[in-house]
Formats: structure tokens, sequence, C-alpha cells
């Protein structure tokens, strides 16, 4: 046994072709009774044995595990010793599973001086109370109270008054970490990191690194210090191995045997992120999609979402829903919010792009399980309205402006009859979308809907029928509205807002209406505030609203196709709501970045680096016959075909990065040079630092046929070894982390091997050689 252990601890028995041939000859004097069934065939020859090992006695296992048990001191937690005791733990546990967090607090003193909880309980609770803490987003809520409870806990938990558990601590600091009390969350992981392995795990300390990360008072390269201690001290399964970039699974068409946790990956990838080591951390998704492909933690994909820009995030939301992975709606109206904003520092080019990927991803989220929510179609609507300016009454609706309304106009009737009906918001954009497009009939058609839930409107929809019905120009209109909102206003009893006068006064000012708002101001003067009257007075003498309308100098062939194209998508989505069906990805044209492609290499070429990247090249391919169980994603992809996509995905998003952060620093530094100040919000909005106009014309004037056929021409033209070389180069293997900035020296040196790359490219072997060379690996 004791020989066993030592090869255990030695060899990894899930990459047992890491042992060199030298020494296997080594390895002859250990008991041969070690399984060798996962180890290549030489070594399973070497070591052949008929022999079973012997089984070891119960009585003496049994007296291994009492004194283990006695020198550790281990404590028996939630075993009451009277009827008392136990029905007072079973109603805690009844109002845990009930999500009652008031009645478990009110029953707490008795369980922790009884010493009735055990680790579940303890697990159950932190859950629970990180459950309501995370309700309480974005409400009037006060959680000070659930705070305190937290701190109570953590106060047990020190006192080893409520027993440990892994999972139970990585809640009390995501607590910490969610409500910004990082000060208690770092004194708590001080006195963690003391303790025994009863109280840290590997998902505990990547928690840590996530809270650190996001105070932000400790640099990346301590937060990497601390990553590689986990490793350290927690080596079960050559974690530190399984886990580098440059690790080799013992078979790609199979799931993770390895038992290593993505917590500890997720807080490592989110600090590198927030420091804007954006090139490791897109490395560390690699690796996390190549051990769980199926399985990688949402969260993972989410703080992508929230850091990196929409041409970037994009292909990362896609990755997930094509492995199945599908985002609770909470977050995806949030990311998809954030992009309606980015189209208004975009040119309409790039805000088809932005509309276009906004259809992709909403089939994508249907088709790995996810439900379009009304207020999710009413995302879309609201994106589409972006896109057509506000129009005064002077300016003549574009053609273009009424080609947007009717694809919005379609859309919502297309998911009306999937039983998708549009919420008071959605007709409120519908009716925006009406007013800047010229057409009455679809205000008419929205306000009557609109009428029909009137007892859940509120102002705010009264607003924007009176904007709209300016922008239409009819007096009659604008009169009806305006009566409309009187009359609520008498029926609930609250006076008219300042915000409500203005848009009426200037509704009545850019229909030639303005007798009738002076009436109107006479009529309800006992309502009205000086700075009321003075803020129509303003209204009134002030200029119109002008906006250059982009979109009408658009051409609208392209606008048309672009429109086609989005509707086809939606009538895809519809039609899988109908059927209740996931999407078949394998087969699917669903694209998975914004525009072309920048790394333009055929599937097989690319198949060619990547074997030669992911295999031993003494240890053959693993071969599968008829009685081998092949793995399938829920989205119908085999594990092996999926671990390749995400590799050539995540090499895309690298290209893209590349060529955003380039960008980035050259206006960041002509800012720093004239003293005007930099905008990254907006910065990071523009789609322009991404795809030229060239670029995008290219994808959205000429058919999905056509562009597929220049791809694929132009990877023909593309080598192995310029494949290898782009994928090297993508992938950092000649850049230091980003964060220290080169020296002349460093650059000298890349380049001086640009030439060499040049002058080699056609020899493989050499040029494979020198870069995993130059990324510390032998070849």
């Amino acid at each position: 046994m004791a020989s066993k252990k030592i090869v255990n601890g030695v060899i990894c028995p899930h990459a047992p072709f890491l042992v060199p041939r030298s020494c296997w000859s080594l390895l002859s004097c250990v008991d041969q009774r070690i399984s060798v069934s996962r180890w290549p065939p030489a070594l399973q020859q070497h070591f052949a044995t008929d022999s079973a090992p012997k089984k070891q006695s119960k009585y003496l296992l049994r007296k291994k595990v009492e004194s283990y048990k006695r020198d550790h001191k281990v404590k028996h937690y939630g075993v009451p010793d009277s009827a008392e005791k136990l029905d007072t733990i079973m109603r805690c546990r009844e109002f845990l599973h009930n999500g009652e967090l008031a009645e478990v607090m009110r029953l707490y003193p008795v369980l922790i001086a009884e010493a009735l909880l055990s680790p579940r309980d303890t697990k159950t609770i932190a859950q629970l109370v990180h459950r309501k803490i995370r309700g309480t987003r974005n409400r009037n809520f006060d959680g000070s109270g659930l705070l305190a409870f937290t701190n109570i806990l953590v106060r047990d938990l020190q006192a080893r008054r409520l027993p440990p558990e892994s999972q139970a601590i990585v809640h009390l600091l995501s607590i910490y970490k969610e409500t910004k009390e990082y000060e208690s969350g770092v004194q708590l992981w001080q006195w963690l990191v003391q303790q025994n392995e009863e109280y840290v795990s590997q998902e505990i300390y990547g928690s840590a690194i996530e809270l650190l990360a996001y105070q932000g008072e400790v640099p990346l390269s301590e937060l990497e210090d601390l990553y590689a201690t986990a490793l350290k001290r927690f080596p079960d399964g050559f974690i530190e191995y399984h886990i580098s970039p440059e690790a080799v699974l013992p078979d790609r068409s199979q799931p993770n045997r390895i038992r290593i946790k993505a917590m500890l990956l997720q807080g490592i990838i989110t600090a590198r992120l927030l420091h804007r080591d954006w090139r490791n951390a897109y490395i560390g998704l690699d690796v996390c999609l190549r051990l769980f492909p199926t399985q990688t933690p949402w969260r993972i994909f989410e703080v992508f979402l929230q850091e990196r820009p929409y041409a970037e995030a994009f292909p990362v939301f896609m990755m997930a829903c094509r492995s199945g992975l599908c985002p609770k709606p909470e977050a995806l109206t949030i990311w998809l919010n954030a992009m309606t904003q980015s189209i208004k520092v975009n040119s309409i080019s790039h805000c088809l792009l932005i509309v276009r990927g906004f259809a992709a991803a909403l089939q994508g989220y249907v088709g790995a399980g996810g439900q379009l929510a009304p207020h999710l179609l009413g995302v879309v609507v609201k994106a589409l309205d972006s896109m057509v300016p506000f129009r005064s009454f002077e300016q003549k609706p574009s053609e273009n402006g009424k080609l947007v309304l009717e694809c919005a106009e379609q859309l919502m009737s297309l998911f009306y009859y999937t039983g998708i009906h549009p919420t008071l918001p959605t007709l409120g954009t519908l009716i925006t979308l009406a007013g800047k497009a010229g057409r009455a009939d679809i205000f008419e058609s929205a306000t009557n809907m609109m009428t029909q839930n009137s007892t859940d409107r509120n102002p705010i929809q009264y607003r924007i029928c009176l904007v709209a019905a300016g922008q239409l120009g009819s007096k009659s209109v604008l009169e009806r509205v305006w009566q409309d909102i009187v009359d609520e206003a008498q029926a609930r009893g609250y006076q008219l807002t300042q915000t409500e006068w203005v848009a009426f006064a200037y509704a009545g000012k850019v229909t030639r209406h303005v007798k009738y708002v002076a009436a109107q101001m006479e009529a309800l003067s006992h309502t009205m505030t000086e700075e009321i009257q003075e803020s129509i007075r303003t209204t009134l003498d002030g200029p119109t609203l002008s906006a250059k309308d982009n979109l009408r100098e658009f051409d609208h062939e392209a606008l048309e196709l672009n429109l086609q194209q989005f509707m086809t998508t939606f009538n895809q989505v519809a039609r899988m709501l109908q059927a209740n069906d996931l999407q078949y990805f394998k087969d699917s044209s669903l694209p998975m970045i914004l525009g072309p492609p920048i790394i333009t290499a055929s599937d097989e070429v690319l198949r060619a680096v990547y074997d030669k990247l992911t295999t031993v090249p003494d240890q053959p391919i693993p071969e599968h016959n008829s009685q081998t169980q092949i793995f399938v994603s829920t989205t119908g992809i085999p594990l092996a075909d999926l671990r390749f996509a995400n590799w050539k995905t995540i090499n895309e998003i690298l290209a893209l990065a590349e060529h955003y952060e380039a960008s980035r620093s050259s206006v960041l530094k002509q800012n720093m040079e004239s003293g005007s100040p930099f905008d990254s919000v907006k910065f990071s909005q523009n789609l322009a630092h991404y795809y030229s106009d060239a670029e995008v014309a290219r994808l959205t004037t000429i058919e999905k046929s056509a562009v597929d056929s220049a791809a694929q021409q132009d990877a023909e033209e593309q080598s192995v070894e310029d494949a290898i070389n782009s994928v090297f180069d993508k992938r950092g293997r000649l850049l230091e982390p980003l964060g220290s900035q080169k020296s002349d020296e460093d650059v000298e040196v890349e380049t001086k091997w640009a030439e060499v790359l040049k002058e080699h490219v056609e020899d493989e072997s050499a040029v494979m050689t020198q870069v995993l060379r130059l990324r510390g690996r032998k070849a």
C-alpha cells in the first residue's frame, strides 16, 4: 500500500503519459498490483500482473477511523439526544426547505446552544441568507438585518459553535462581496487562511480571490500568488498540471474525471478581468471549457459580459448557449439593456451588427433552454427604436425609419401568437417608434392596446404618448392624450408634475397648438406652481429639438436585407418556442461572432493545429468502438467537437481583444498628451474598434452564402504553418502578461523572433520548437 501511495503521488492516473519513457524501468520495483488500466499500452504491458490486491481487514479499518476521530477531535454535530431537541431541529429544517428565514433566525439561538446543527444545515442557512440578500437588489428594502445575521453566523463559526462547511463559507464570503462589506470579508478570510482543511478548500480560496479582486486594494500579482498557494495546498489529483493552459486531456471525447473545483478558476479569472489582464482571463476561460465543456458555471461567463465590450462578450455568451448553459433571464436582460445603450454611439452599419446580434443571442438563449419572457421582447423593440433618431415635426419621416417600425410591428405580432404579449413599456416603445416614423395608424392601435390595460398605466406612458403625438403633428391626438392624462390625475388624486407639463408644452409647440396649451394652463392654474409655469414658458419660447437622421442616409436595400435576416432569425425562435425544442447547434449556422472572422483558416487546418497542441506526440488518440459511450451536450454536440469549437472561438476572441486593446492604448495615449478626458464606457461601446465600415459592409450587404464562400477561398490560401503562428500569437505565447510593460529589449527580441518566424515559416518543426521554447514547454 505504501508503494502504491508513492506512485500515486508521482504519476497522475489521468495523465500517465507524462512519465518519460526513460523512467519506466525505475518503477519496476514498485508493487505491481497498482491498477494500470488507464496507462499507455507499453506501461500496461510492462507492469502486467494476474495477482489480485488483498482486502483490508474491516476491524483494522474501523480502528483506523476511530483513531483518526480521536486524534483530530472530530465533533458530532446535529445529533439530538431528546425528543424535544429532535422536534426543534426538524422544524428548523422544514423552515429551511420552505425558505422561511425569519423562523430559522428565531430558532437559531437554541440550535447553537444545543449544538443541533449539522454541516449541511450550515450550508442551507448560509445559502438561504445569500439568496434573500440577492433578492433585495434593485428594491427599496433594508437588508441590514440579513447582514447582521450573517455577522452572527461568522462569529459562531469562528467560535467553533457553528459546524464548518465549505459551500457555506463560500456563501458568507460572497455575501460580504455583494454587499460591499469588504472589510468584514477580508477579516473572515484572514482568520480562515490560518485554519486547517476543515475550514478552507479550493472553493474558499477562489471565493476569497474574487472578494479581494472586487475590493481593489490587492494587486494582481498577490492574487496570482494566492491562487498558486491554493494549488500547492490542495495538490490532490495533480490539479496544478490539469488547470495549466498547456495540459493535455487523456480523452477529449469524454467528460472530465479529474476532481477540480471551478470556483478556484472563477476567482482568478474574475481577478484578471478586473485588473485588465484580459489575455490570461480568456486563457483561463479556455481551461474551464476544456475541463468542463458542459458544466462551466454561468458566473464565469457573466463576468465577461460585465467587464468586456459587446463584440467580445457576444461570442462568450454564444459559447455558453452552444454548451447548453442557459443564463438567468435577469442577467440576460441587464446585458441586453447595456448593449442597447451602445447603439447611440455607433454608426448605422455597426448598429445593424448589434441588432442582428440581439436576434442571434436570443435564438441561442432559447436554444439552450431559456424562455423568452415578454420583457425580453421589449428589450429588442427598444433596440430597434434606438436606431431611429428623434424627429421634429418639420422633418419628414424617412423610409428607413418606417422600415424599422414595420419590423418591430411584425416582431410583436409574431410573438403574440406564441403567447408572448407586449408589456406596457413595450407598447410605449412602439408608440415612440410610431411617432418617429410618422405612422398614425400604428400609434392608434398601440394606444388602444395600452388603454385596455389602463389599470396598470403610469404617467410615463402618458408622457410617451404626448411626445409621439407631437411628432405626428396631430392636434386632435394631442388633445385626446392630454385629456386622458388630466382625467387620470383627477381620478387618482395626484398633481400633474413639471415633466408632464413640459412634455405637453413641447408637443403643443411642434404641432402649432400653443393656444390649446395656454387654455389648459389657465384652466388648471390652481394645480400649478410658479416654477412649473416658468418651465412651460421657457419651453414655448425655446428652440425645437432637431437631430441628424443618419438612418435616412443609410442604404435602403442594405437595411432591408439586414432586417429580413433579423426577422428570419426570430421566425426560427418562434418555431422553437412553439415546438418547445432545443437548438441543435451541431448543424446550426448560428453566428458565434458579430462580424466577419479574423482567423480565416479552414477547419481542416485548424483541426491539424488543434491536434498538435492538445495531444501527446507519442501517444495515439484514443480509438472508440461501437460499445464506447459517446458523450453529447444537451445541444447535440459531441464533447470532442464541442471542445474544438470552443478552442476556435477563444482564438477569435483573442484576436478581437488585440484589435480593441491596441486601439484603446493608442487613443488613451493621444488623450493624455492632449489633456482631453477619456470616456472609457463610450469607447468600449463603439464597434468601430473591432470592425471597419468596409468589413461591416462585407457582412451586411452580401448574402451569407457569398460570405462563407469568400471565407473558404481565403482559408485555402493559409497553410498549417501560418495557422500555428496565428494561434500561438493570439494566445499570447509571444507576449508578456498584461500589466507588465515591455522593455526595449523585449520589443527587440520579439522583432527578431518575428523575422525568424518569417524565414522558417515553411519549416513547421522549427516554428513549433521555437514557439514551445518561448512558452516554457519541451518539444
